[in-house]
Protein backbone atom coordinates (compact mmCIF):
# COMPACT_ATOMS: atom_id res chain seq x y z
CA UNK A 1 0.00 0.00 0.00
CA UNK A 2 1.28 3.41 -0.88
CA UNK A 3 1.20 6.33 1.59
CA UNK A 4 -1.49 8.99 1.10
CA UNK A 5 -0.11 12.54 1.05
CA UNK A 6 -3.45 14.36 0.63
CA UNK A 7 -6.41 14.93 2.95
CA UNK A 8 -9.47 12.77 2.79
CA UNK A 9 -13.01 14.12 2.45
CA UNK A 10 -13.71 13.13 6.07
CA UNK A 11 -10.78 15.18 7.33
CA UNK A 12 -11.93 18.20 5.32
CA UNK A 13 -15.47 17.88 6.72
CA UNK A 14 -14.15 17.65 10.29
CA UNK A 15 -12.03 20.80 9.79
CA UNK A 16 -15.00 22.65 8.24
CA UNK A 17 -17.31 21.62 11.09
CA UNK A 18 -14.83 22.72 13.77
CA UNK A 19 -14.19 26.02 11.95
CA UNK A 20 -17.94 26.66 11.67
CA UNK A 21 -18.48 26.03 15.39
CA UNK A 22 -15.63 28.40 16.29
CA UNK A 23 -16.91 31.13 13.94
CA UNK A 24 -20.47 30.74 15.24
CA UNK A 25 -19.27 31.13 18.83
CA UNK A 26 -17.19 34.20 17.95
CA UNK A 27 -20.13 35.79 16.10
CA UNK A 28 -22.46 35.15 19.05
CA UNK A 29 -19.99 36.71 21.49
CA UNK A 30 -19.53 39.76 19.22
CA UNK A 31 -23.31 40.19 18.87
CA UNK A 32 -23.88 40.06 22.62
CA UNK A 33 -20.98 42.42 23.28
CA UNK A 34 -22.38 44.94 20.79
CA UNK A 35 -25.86 44.69 22.32
CA UNK A 36 -24.46 45.13 25.86
CA UNK A 37 -22.38 48.14 24.77
CA UNK A 38 -25.40 49.73 23.06
CA UNK A 39 -27.60 49.18 26.13
CA UNK A 40 -24.89 50.66 28.38
CA UNK A 41 -24.38 53.77 26.24
CA UNK A 42 -28.16 54.12 25.96
CA UNK A 43 -28.50 54.06 29.75
CA UNK A 44 -25.62 56.52 30.11
CA UNK A 45 -27.31 58.99 27.73
CA UNK A 46 -30.55 58.71 29.71
CA UNK A 47 -28.62 59.28 32.94
CA UNK A 48 -26.96 62.40 31.51
CA UNK A 49 -30.41 63.77 30.61
CA UNK A 50 -31.67 63.01 34.12
CA UNK A 51 -28.65 64.74 35.69
CA UNK A 52 -29.06 67.87 33.55
CA UNK A 53 -32.76 68.19 34.48
CA UNK A 54 -32.11 67.62 38.19
CA UNK A 55 -29.17 70.05 38.29
CA UNK A 56 -31.17 72.80 36.55
CA UNK A 57 -34.14 72.26 38.89
CA UNK A 58 -31.83 72.29 41.91
CA UNK A 59 -30.24 75.56 40.82
CA UNK A 60 -33.60 77.20 40.09
CA UNK A 61 -35.37 76.08 43.27
CA UNK A 62 -32.41 77.07 45.47
CA UNK A 63 -32.87 80.65 44.24
CA UNK A 64 -36.70 80.53 44.26
CA UNK A 65 -38.16 83.64 45.85
CA UNK A 66 -41.85 83.32 45.05
CA UNK A 67 -43.92 80.34 43.88
CA UNK A 68 -46.82 81.32 41.60
CA UNK A 69 -48.21 77.97 40.47
CA UNK A 70 -47.50 74.34 41.26
CA UNK A 71 -49.59 71.79 39.38
CA UNK A 72 -48.63 68.17 38.66
CA UNK A 73 -47.46 69.05 35.13
CA UNK A 74 -46.44 72.70 35.44
CA UNK A 75 -44.48 74.96 37.73
CA UNK A 76 -44.18 78.77 37.68
CA UNK A 77 -42.04 80.81 40.04
CA UNK A 78 -39.70 83.78 40.39
CA UNK A 79 -35.99 83.35 41.05
CA UNK A 80 -33.30 85.81 42.07
CA UNK A 81 -30.18 85.81 39.92
CA UNK A 82 -27.57 88.53 40.06
CA UNK A 83 -29.90 90.72 42.12
CA UNK A 84 -32.63 90.61 39.44
CA UNK A 85 -35.94 88.79 39.69
CA UNK A 86 -36.59 86.46 36.76
CA UNK A 87 -39.76 84.48 35.97
CA UNK A 88 -39.13 80.78 35.32
CA UNK A 89 -41.59 78.08 34.32
CA UNK A 90 -41.47 74.35 33.70
CA UNK A 91 -44.09 72.62 31.58
CA UNK A 92 -44.47 68.87 31.03
CA UNK A 93 -46.15 68.30 27.67
CA UNK A 94 -45.93 65.62 24.96
CA UNK A 95 -43.39 63.61 26.96
CA UNK A 96 -41.06 66.62 27.06
CA UNK A 97 -40.06 68.89 29.93
CA UNK A 98 -39.73 72.49 28.76
CA UNK A 99 -38.06 75.18 30.87
CA UNK A 100 -38.80 78.81 30.01
CA UNK A 101 -36.81 81.76 31.31
CA UNK A 102 -37.25 85.26 29.87
CA UNK A 103 -39.04 83.84 26.82
CA UNK A 104 -36.24 81.37 26.01
CA UNK A 105 -37.29 77.72 25.92
CA UNK A 106 -35.06 74.77 26.71
CA UNK A 107 -36.05 71.10 26.40
CA UNK A 108 -32.79 69.62 27.79
CA UNK A 109 -32.32 67.78 24.44
CA UNK A 110 -34.80 65.24 25.75
CA UNK A 111 -37.84 65.67 23.52
CA UNK A 112 -40.12 62.66 23.93
CA UNK A 113 -38.01 61.06 26.66
CA UNK A 114 -39.86 62.17 29.80
CA UNK A 115 -42.33 59.35 30.37
CA UNK A 116 -43.98 60.95 33.41
CA UNK A 117 -43.39 63.91 35.71
CA UNK A 118 -45.19 65.27 38.78
CA UNK A 119 -44.47 68.48 40.71
CA UNK A 120 -45.80 68.80 44.26
CA UNK A 121 -45.11 71.51 46.83
CA UNK A 122 -44.88 71.01 50.56
CA UNK A 123 -46.12 73.78 52.79
CA UNK A 124 -45.04 74.58 56.32
CA UNK A 125 -47.44 74.95 59.24
CA UNK A 126 -47.54 78.67 58.47
CA UNK A 127 -48.76 77.77 54.94
CA UNK A 128 -45.54 78.98 53.28
CA UNK A 129 -43.39 77.15 50.76
CA UNK A 130 -41.18 74.55 52.39
CA UNK A 131 -39.97 72.31 49.55
CA UNK A 132 -40.73 70.99 46.09
CA UNK A 133 -41.12 67.27 45.43
CA UNK A 134 -40.49 66.00 41.90
CA UNK A 135 -41.18 62.47 40.67
CA UNK A 136 -39.88 61.74 37.18
CA UNK A 137 -39.47 58.78 34.86
CA UNK A 138 -37.28 58.98 31.76
CA UNK A 139 -37.02 56.52 28.89
CA UNK A 140 -34.27 56.22 26.33
CA UNK A 141 -34.82 57.42 22.79
CA UNK A 142 -32.61 54.76 21.21
CA UNK A 143 -34.36 52.68 18.61
CA UNK A 144 -33.55 49.03 18.57
CA UNK A 145 -34.58 45.61 19.64
CA UNK A 146 -35.93 44.98 23.09
CA UNK A 147 -37.47 47.25 25.66
CA UNK A 148 -36.01 50.75 26.00
CA UNK A 149 -34.10 51.67 29.17
CA UNK A 150 -35.92 53.65 31.86
CA UNK A 151 -34.78 55.65 34.87
CA UNK A 152 -36.99 56.89 37.69
CA UNK A 153 -36.18 59.40 40.41
CA UNK A 154 -37.87 61.20 43.28
CA UNK A 155 -36.22 64.45 44.41
CA UNK A 156 -36.92 67.05 47.05
CA UNK A 157 -35.67 70.62 46.50
CA UNK A 158 -35.41 73.47 49.01
CA UNK A 159 -35.13 77.22 48.46
CA UNK A 160 -32.21 79.03 50.08
CA UNK A 161 -34.00 82.37 49.59
CA UNK A 162 -37.10 81.27 51.51
CA UNK A 163 -35.27 79.37 54.21
CA UNK A 164 -36.90 79.92 57.59
CA UNK A 165 -34.48 80.80 60.34
CA UNK A 166 -34.18 78.24 63.07
CA UNK A 167 -36.39 79.42 65.97
CA UNK A 168 -33.92 77.91 68.45
CA UNK A 169 -31.01 79.91 67.03
CA UNK A 170 -29.76 82.67 69.35
CA UNK A 171 -28.53 85.90 67.80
Amino acid sequence: MKPCNGMSVIEILVVLTLSSVILLGATTIMGRTTRTFKKGSDMLNTQVLLNSIVEQLRSDIRSLQELHECKPGSLKFTIVRGGAKLPVSYLFSNQTLIRTEEGKEKDFHGAGQVESLVFSQRLSRENTFQSLDVAMQLKSDEKGEGKSSQLSIFCQFFSKCLENPNPLWRY
